[in-house]
């Protein structure tokens, strides 16, 4: 007699579509479709031609292909991580508008999209933006059914809707390895029964991440993580924390007591909760775990209790090398202040340990001395980060007076120095980031600059500047020049209103330096009440730079994206250094912003086939 449960779920499997009567009727006519740019034809039921060594046929046609996708602000690309392969992506920065998703041509692209995942098993990483999945939900389902070649699958939802016909499709994923959900609020009631299904039957599923989403069905929920109990196939988890009943918390508890194979695991709660009330199963379920190698808990309120898990964990846990604690609040104000040394005794006595994260105010100053001093002998223990807010600047700096002379600099990582006045911070080296706020900035001298100009561990820096105080744009302009180690640059800048028609003279200072800089990889511009005129200088800055790489503008000025993008389109094709352009404003789907991201695309695959050859992978 056949098994019940092996009955079961292969009843729960339905079997695979014939192609020719799966077909939904929604689809758009797609014959004799031209590319609206170029105007080429495209041979939308062209075969997939993909083989081990060689790409897909479509693979020299993708600037036609995201000719049609552009109007769903999808684009295909070469996949760098797999040889040969291609990754569905969403346009970064850039969004739909419920006014778009109604026209024709949105339409033919998402039919395009239909056939693209029914007859290319080159294409191994999809991710859909919300309005793609609630607009055309049907067609991106139909597409999805059944596939045999999607091993990386990131939905993302905006609203209390799932589909049941892409909660359908994802339970039919024959060779899924990675599922990453993402949502806006609440998770849709059917979630949970998807992700239960799911990792009852899958055999290739390894990575899970619902860190972003909040699952709103309480019995559902616990059924997910018994279900777990019985998966044999998840190495990474993340999830999010929010436990109503003890049901969910000895659901979860005896997961994590008896899984083995969950080696990473990242719990995030959703408000930072006392460990008595909530805590303590999750907690004694980890102590209990024998293969948790990589283990991140994020926004767990700190307590004795708490604390005392933790030292078990680091003591107990023979395979543990990475652990990160992040505590938005940090120590509870109604512990002690040494509520957690157990946990330094027990870092100093770990051997085994490689990568610590840890709020700045887990331990007072000179608890953090001891274990720098004792990090130059440890031999696996390679790099301490130590967390901070703004709000953390006072405890920050002392952490780092006690790290300079420790012998432990080069492994431990201090983030991001707030700058209120005080220089002395500049010079620790556990430090990587600056931050100039303009109420600190109007006692600035040019020596000052001078001096972080030789500070070669400063790799980022941040200018914030308002109101009337520009004064300080020639002295940051030749702190731009001058620099030979910045990598990025923040300029977050909001003039008092201006003459639309007069340049900003401190602005043309800034981009001519821009323009001259040799270091700068990443650019990050917000910038606000500036004209036209300077928007374009922005680009053409960009363009005489032969090192600048990323870019992330926010032009909050009308027509500033699209001014901004017509500009840098004039000559992007003679452009090879350009690999990432994102526009939070959004600009529509026009051929300047095309020819952008054609180009972008260009660029970045060069780089992806020449990463696969200096590493000697077989490909075209």
């Amino acid at each position: 007699m056949a098994d019940p449960e092996w009955r079961a779920e292969e009843a729960a499997s339905p079997p695979d579509p014939d192609p020719e009567q799966a077909v939904p009727k929604s689809l758009a006519k797609l014959e004799n479709a031209k590319g609206c740019f170029s105007g080429a034809d495209i041979d939308y039921r062209c075969p997939c031609t993909a083989t081990q060594y060689n790409t897909c046929q479509i693979s020299r046609k993708l600037p036609l292909w995201n000719e049609f996708l552009i109007h769903i602000r999808l684009q295909l690309s070469v996949l760098r991580k797999r040889s040969g392969n291609l990754c569905l992506t969403p346009i970064p920065g850039d969004h739909l508008s419920l006014h778009e998703l109604e026209q024709p041509q949105t339409h033919r692209a998402a039919t395009l999209l239909y056939w693209l995942l029914r007859n290319h098993h080159c294409v191994t990483f999809v991710q859909v933006p919300p309005l793609v999945l609630s607009i055309h939900a049907h067609i991106f389902a139909n597409a999805l059914h059944s596939n045999t070649s999607v091993k990386v699958l990131k939905l993302h939802f905006s609203h209390y809707c799932m589909p049941e016909s892409v909660c359908t499709a994802i339970l039919t994923l024959k060779n899924l390895e990675e599922l990453d959900f993402k949502s806006n609020g609440m998770c849709p009631p059917n979630m949970a029964p998807v992700l239960s299904g799911l990792v009852r039957t899958t055999a290739s599923l390894v990575s899970l991440n619902t860190s972003e989403a909040l699952l709103d069905n309480h019995e559902g929920e616990v059924a997910f993580f018994t279900a777990l109990a019985a998966n044999s196939t998840l190495r990474e988890l993340s999830v999010r924390y929010r436990p109503r009943t003890d049901a969910y918390r000895r659901a979860l508890c005896h997961y994590l007591e008896t899984t083995a194979t969950l080696t990473t695991l990242k719990i995030v709660a959703v408000l930072e909760m006392n460990t008595q009330s909530w805590l303590s199963s999750v907690l004694e379920g980890i102590v209990a775990n024998k293969t948790l190698s990589s283990i991140a808990l994020k926004y767990f309120r700190i307590d004795r209790e708490f604390a005392q898990y933790l030292a078990n964990v680091i003591l107990g846990n023979k395979v543990l090398r990475i652990l990160h604690i992040d505590s938005f609040s940090g120590i509870s104000q109604s512990q002690p202040l040494n509520v957690c040394d157990c946990c330094l005794e027990a870092v100093i006595g770990n051997e085994i340990l490689e990568e610590l994260s840890l709020p700045v105010q887990f331990w007072q100053p000179e608890r953090w001395e001891l274990l720098f001093k004792e990090l130059p002998r440890k031999v696996m223990l390679q790099k301490v980060t130590v967390q901070s807010y703004m709000w953390d600047r006072e405890s920050l700096r002392h952490v780092c007076k006690v790290l300079s002379g420790s012998g432990a600099e080069e492994k431990v990582h201090l983030g991001t120095y707030y700058h209120d006045g005080n220089m002395s911070g500049w010079e620790c080296r556990g430090f990587s980031e600056v931050w100039f706020f303009n109420r600190n900035l109007r006692s600035f001298e040019r020596s000052t600059l001078q001096r972080l100009t030789s500070l070669s561990h400063i790799r980022t820096v941040c200018f914030t500047l308002s109101g009337d105080d520009f004064s300080l744009a020639p002295i940051i302009a030749d702190y731009i020049r001058e620099t030979l180690t910045l990598r990025v640059l923040k300029l977050f800048a909001s003039p008092n209103d201006s003459d639309p028609n007069v340049p900003n003279t401190w602005w043309s200072v800034i981009l001519e330096s821009l323009s001259a800089n040799r270091s700068i990889s990443e650019l990050i511009v917000t910038v606000t009440n500036v004209n036209l005129e300077d928007v374009e200088g922005l680009a053409d800055a960009v363009m005489l730079s032969a090192h600048i790489r990323r870019l992330d503008m926010c032009l909050r000025i009308p027509t500033g994206p699209s001014a901004f993008v017509r500009r840098l389109s004039a000559n992007i094709d003679a452009n090879y250094t350009i690999t990432g352009v994102i526009l939070c404003a959004g600009v529509r789907p026009t051929k300047d912003w095309f020819s952008v991201l054609n180009a972008v695309r260009r660029n970045s695959d060069l780089v992806t086939r020449a990463t696969l050859f200096a590493t000697a992978t077989i490909c075209d």
